[in-house]
């Protein structure tokens, strides 16, 4: 149960950073490996 629960949270994570890093992108114009 603990390495499902922990499989999700990551995916969770990972999806959020991936809508994080499009979002602040869009708004700075620069790519995301320079901050």
């Amino acid at each position: 149960v603990k390495k499902a629960l922990r499989g999700v949270k990551v995916e969770v994570t990972h999806r959020g950073n991936v809508r994080r890093k499009y979002r602040i992108s869009g708004l700075t114009s620069q790519p995301t490996r320079e901050l």
